[in-house]
């Protein structure tokens, strides 16, 4: 018969056969480090980090200070979880890992178990995101910037135009003379709404619009897209010509 001695004996060797299936199973790298080396590592601790049992657990780190902080403050705090850390590869090739540490014993010595998950391709998809993010904001700005030189190289001719075609206005002009000034007078002032459109989209890129509510005279713009149609139509033998309703106000906003 089996005493009670043998029988728990057994059931310890059980439950360490199944504690042994459950961390070479895990998913996650396990180790287990006294004085500086490795004493145990599970199989996934081999595929995603260059520590084997026996190795200074310090090799594998990018950098061989983060560990000392790490270790200080699980003795602080009684953990260090999810610090996020360099670390080699099995190849050599730099990951990103999450480590926790706890403080644990091994066979006797005081010990420290490390949990580390991989999330190489998480921070390399935030790095390019970051990436495409300032390429796009770099595009904008120079979008910007191109709209609003180019709106100042049109405006400085644009308002020479203006001025000098209101100048003109002045002076004693036959009908048809004043016709064509006041075409070319009114076409002006309407490329110089539309370059100032044109410098409207790029501050509503940068979220520095302002809106506002300007009153105005329906017979004015209407006025106004006669002259600046009425040229092409003129030029096919047409004549343009717009009726708007009694009805309609004087002023509209």
């Amino acid at each position: 018969m089996c005493n009670k001695v043998d029988i728990a004996t057994t059931t310890l060797e059980k439950e360490r056969a199944h504690l042994q299936t459950i961390l070479d199973a895990a998913p996650v790298g396990v180790s287990l480090v006294t004085n500086g080396n490795v004493r145990f590592a599970n199989p996934s601790m081999a595929e995603l980090v260059n520590l084997r049992v026996g190795d200074n657990a310090v090799s594998a780190y990018v950098d061989p200070t983060v560990r000392s902080k790490m270790l200080e403050r699980m003795h602080k705090e009684g953990r260090a979880a999810n610090i996020p850390v360099q670390m080699y590869g099995p190849r050599q090739e730099i990951r990103d890992i999450l480590v926790t540490l706890l403080p644990s014993e091994f066979q006797g010595e005081a010990a420290v178990m490390g949990w580390m998950v991989d999330v190489t391709n998480i921070k390399q998809a935030e790095r390019t995101m970051a990436e495409a993010m300032q390429k796009a904001e770099d595009a904008t700005k120079a979008k910007s910037d191109f709209l609003a030189n180019m709106s100042h190289e049109i405006r400085t001719p644009m308002n020479a135009i203006i001025g000098m075609s209101h100048l003109t206005l002045q002076m004693d002009l036959g009908l048809k003379q004043r016709n064509y000034i006041e075409k070319v007078n009114r076409s002006a002032v309407n490329l110089l709404g539309i370059i100032n459109d044109i410098l409207d989209f790029s501050k509503i890129e940068a979220g520095k619009l302002n809106m506002e509510s300007v009153s105005f005279r329906l017979e004015d713009v209407m006025d106004n897209l006669a002259h600046l149609m009425g040229m092409k139509a003129e030029e096919k033998g047409l004549e343009l010509h717009f009726s708007m309703a009694a009805s309609l106000p004087g002023d509209l906003i």
